[in-house]
């Protein structure tokens, strides 16, 4: 029996998550997929193939299926249980009584009506009308609770009214509906009417029992536990606890006559809800992976479709199937239009309020079980769940995203805004940034979050002299560089430095991610301000900021929950809401020397893998850690953030290794950006400017470089060979030779995977035609770099006694001069820690792929490529940013800025609607 068993649940494993990927695609909850995949395996589908249900389902191991499949429901329910939060009908009472008060009684009384008619075509006189009547109201009027979850979340409607309406709706709908199933399966087992009541008055006192004895032991247990204060959830002596309860309570309420599923149920409400979501984390992916498609197998092994062969049985299919949307649909969107809300949203309220799932399936599993339908009614009802496909896609139609108020609000934040290239039409001066969106997503992060906020910030202790490094920067410039702006200053005093200084304003939107765990979703549906009062990262970033800084206050913050695929939407829109001038991303990349410093397996290192090119990680050059590292998932990300913001983005690459080192003072930074042209390189250049006139304790060197068409004498020097001397290559920086890649889109550029986990191409950020200025965009792009230059040059000569420098110099390799100029500046006895700002340059800046690519090759050659080994992570950060992270430069950080002129059109077409639903009619 084992090895069927095991043969049985791969199969019905493997099946479920083909459709599951298939479905996914369509935005449908996995419980649809789920179902179809137990409707095949029955006797509708693979049951018509000869011999199947023998060999693989025979009847004798049905049994063995339902026994373990219960047994997994019984946890579910126990599950479903903790999800249950009444605080959410506290909040928004008046419209979630209209709503689920409409939505069970309206589709109670037509499911009552329309149990006439089948009870007098497909039951058997035996059972009771009464007890047939109450059943079909029941599965009429109940709505799946884990399923609504899971649409909310993956339409993000957790923070929107409909979705707060919504959910506390179906808490109430999911409990009432439990105790009417509890009702009609006393109603089943009892002989009589006296028989009915004491069932139900053991019920309720069991219940009572629970809440006013039950509840305030498992307390008074995680207290003397200490599972309430313990950061990874209750101990293992509370867990096992628990769930000998939830073992007792489904054994209670069998004997009683009530169904055992029930039991579990009611052990879930009187958990504590903060441990709720740890219990959920423990067993659900047990459950939600083994034991509830097994569940679905069973049911759709007693579901057989061929059954509905005739006119009339499918006539009562079409009205049962209409009569249960209408009713649901209706109900719900009545009672949410005279609740106060909008058509639309009426709409989205009555279309989610219908969706069916689980919930009902397990209803009519267990009327089959006791007897209440028959095998032809079960079918009929079976089929009704295809309804759940239309909640989505109903949902989306009445209440697509720009008609949400959050993403209206974004819209005038952002169609109201000013444009960059409106400022610099005006010849206006150099841009000030005063409002930082900084990003919080995981605490390996969080060194690159800290060097963040000591760039932006002035620190407190301003009372001492910097020590002048303009000195040691002249020992190691090279000669040939004319330098045509070099100043030095004593710090000033506070009347004159606090003119220079910008009140700062950072904004921490905490950034996690949803998953499909029902845990998650628990935490998700909490208010956003709870999650901010007790996040720990949060917490962190805000006394480090307090601790730290003068010149700048700590916003309250955002909170975002949500799936990776919707992470760059989510940044952009919370960035527009709260006005920001530009969103830091922190990004944990790592170094080629880290790669080389971990051991990898013995057998990977000396028996090579031929099938490793079949998966894509054979990359010469890159190590497992590259790719294990999830470096191509977040350069994803950040590609469709820069598409999808409507302000400045700046990626700062912390390549830091985790070893202890003797670094230099903190306080004394040097900033080193190498100017090639283009918009992000004077965005780059103005946020150089903005830091270096608020703070005093830092220096700065800016090298202008102008491309040469021969190898200069500063090439000859040094003996550097100009790259094109090697042949004329077309290929594209972003593409190896030795690198595998799925496929090649335009101008070369090879695809890779998305973020998310999922393999999908993300937005592509195409090279402009105005790389090389030949054009009349790279005209005005070669006009506003010189413009900038001279107003930065002109701010800079204000200052006085800092080593601030501006040095021109031409070369026929611009990516090398850069490197050797940068490691000038990085040698040890600079005492300084050297912070590189350089621009994406993707769209209107020189083009360096000849020069980029034979540096990717040496590199490669090394084994140096690290996470630069994946086309994503390339083209995230572009050219300059690839050309030093290969370079070694592991104990500096880095900071990519792609201006707001140089993002995507993804969001200026959604403003446009957004733009056309403000609008007023006319």
């Amino acid at each position: 029996p084992l090895v069927l068993v095991i043969v049985q649940l791969c199969l019905i494993l493997i099946l479920s998550r083909i459709l599951a990927f298939a479905f996914k695609w369509a935005r449908q909850p996995r419980v649809v997929s789920e179902i179809l995949a137990g409707i095949l395996l029955g006797p509708t589908a693979f049951g018509q193939i000869p011999g199947f249900t023998e060999n693989i389902f025979p009847s004798d191991s049905i049994p063995y299926l339902s026994l373990i499949a219960n047994l997994g429901l019984v946890l579910f329910l126990f599950v479903i249980g903790t999800d249950v939060d009444f605080s959410l009908l506290r909040r928004n009472a008046r419209p979630t009584l209209a709503v689920s008060t409409a939505g069970l009684v309206i589709p109670f009384g037509l499911g009552c009506a329309v149990s006439v008619g089948l009870y007098n075509e497909f039951i058997d006189s035996s059972i009771k009308f009464t007890t047939f009547m109450t059943f079909i109201g029941t599965s009429s009027s109940i709505t799946a609770f884990p399923v609504l979850s899971r649409i909310l979340s993956e339409l993000q409607l957790f923070a929107d009214p409909v979705g707060l309406v919504v959910l506390a709706s179906g808490v109430v709908n999911d409990v009432i509906g439990w105790c009417l199933l509890a009702l009609s399966v006393a109603l089943a087992s009892a002989g009589s009417g006296v028989v009915v009541v004491y069932i139900l008055l053991t019920m309720l006192a069991w219940t009572l029992a629970l809440f006013f004895i039950g509840r305030p032991a498992l307390n008074w247990l995680a207290r003397k536990t200490g599972s309430w204060t313990r950061p990874d959830g209750p101990t293992q002596g509370y867990v096992c606890a628990v769930l000998g309860l939830v073992l007792v309570s489904a054994f209670f309420c069998q004997i009683i006559g009530i169904s055992e599923i029930f039991g579990g149920f009611l052990v879930g409400l009187i958990i504590p809800r903060s441990l709720g979501h740890h219990f959920a984390q423990r067993i659900e992916d047990l459950v939600t992976c083994i034991f509830i498609p097994l569940y679905f197998a069973t049911s759709g092994l007693r579901t057989d479709l061929t059954l509905l062969n005739s006119g009339i049985i499918w006539a009562w299919v079409i009205c049962v199937m209409v009569v249960a949307f209408s009713g649901k649909f209706l109900g719900s969107a009545i009672a949410a239009r005279m609740s106060g809300f909008g058509w639309r949203q009426s709409g989205a309220t009555g279309a989610l309020m219908s969706a069916k799932g689980l919930i009902e399936l397990i209803v009519l599993n267990q009327g089959l079980q006791v007897g209440i339908i028959s095998q032809t009614v079960f079918s009929i009802f079976v089929s009704r769940l295809v309804l759940t496909i239309a909640a989505t896609p109903l949902t989306l139609a009445f209440y697509p995203p720009h008609h949400r108020p959050s993403n209206q609000a974004t819209a005038a934040a952002t169609l109201n805004g000013p444009s960059t290239s409106d400022e610099d039409k005006r010849g206006l001066a150099l841009a000030v940034r005063k409002r930082f969106t900084v990003v919080l997503d995981q605490l390996e992060s969080f060194g690159a979050v800290m060097v963040l906020t000591h760039l932006l910030t002035t620190p407190r202790t301003q009372d001492t002299l910097v020590v002048s490094t303009q000195q040691a920067a002249s020992k190691t410039a090279t000669p040939d560089m004319s330098r045509s702006g070099s100043v030095a200053r004593r710090v000033p005093d506070s009347d004159s430095d606090s003119k220079n200084r910008t009140p700062l304003t950072l904004i921490p939107l905490r950034l996690v991610e949803l998953t499909e765990r029902g845990s998650d979703v628990m935490l998700a549906s909490a208010e956003a301000a709870s999650h901010l009062a007790h996040d720990a990262l949060v917490a962190l970033y805000r006394t480090f900021a307090s601790l730290l800084a003068t010149n700048a206050c700590v916003d309250k913050g955002e909170f975002a929950m949500t799936a990776a695929e919707n992470w760059p939407e989510t940044v952009a829109r919370c960035a527009a809401e709260t006005e920001s001038d530009m969103v830091l991303v922190p990004w944990r990349i790592g170094g080629a020397c880290e790669d080389k410093t971990e051991m990898g397996n013995v057998v990977e290192a000396f028996i090579p893998n031929p099938f490793e090119a079949l998966f894509g990680n054979a990359a010469s050059g890159s190590t497992p850690s590259a790719h294990a590292s999830g470096a191509p998932l977040f350069a994803a990300f950040l590609r469709d953030l820069f598409l999808e913001a409507s302000c400045d983005v700046g990626v700062l690459l912390d390549g830091t290794s985790s070893t202890p080192s003797l670094a230099p003072p903190a306080s004394n930074m040097h900033l080193f950006l190498p100017f090639f042209g283009g918009a992000d390189d004077r965005a780059c250049l103005e946020l150089l400017v903005q830091l270096v006139r608020q703070n005093p304790m830092m220096s700065a060197t800016v090298l202008v470089i102008a491309r040469a068409g021969e190898p200069t004498e500063l090439d000859r020097a040094e003996r550097i060979t100009s790259a094109e001397d090697g042949g004329a290559d077309l290929l594209s920086t972003t593409k190896l030779t030795s690198l595998p890649s799925p496929g090649v889109g335009t101008n070369g550029l090879s695809l890779g995977a998305g973020y998310g986990g999922t393999i999908q191409r993300a937005g592509e950020t195409q090279y402009g035609t105005a790389r090389g200025g030949s054009d009349e965009r790279g005209l005005a792009s070669e006009t506003a770099d010189g413009v900038v230059l001279e107003q930065a040059k002109l701010a800079i000569s204000s200052l006085d006694d800092r080593s601030v420098s501006v040095e021109n110099v031409s070369t026929a390799v611009p990516l090398e001069t850069m490197l050797r100029r940068h490691r000038q500046l990085s040698l040890p006895h600079q005492q300084r820690r050297l912070v590189t700002l350089v621009g994406r340059s993707r769209l209107d800046a020189p083009s360096h792929r000849l020069e980029s690519l034979a540096l990717l090759r040496a590199a490669e050659k090394d084994g140096r490529l690290g996470a630069c080994a994946s086309s994503e992570v390339r083209r995230a950060i572009g050219e300059a940013a690839t050309a030093l992270v290969i370079a070694d430069t592991a104990e500096d950080c880095m900071l990519v800025v792609q201006s707001r002129a140089t993002a995507g059109q993804r969001s200026v077409k959604r403003m446009q609607a957004a733009r056309a639903s403000l609008s007023p009619p006319a």
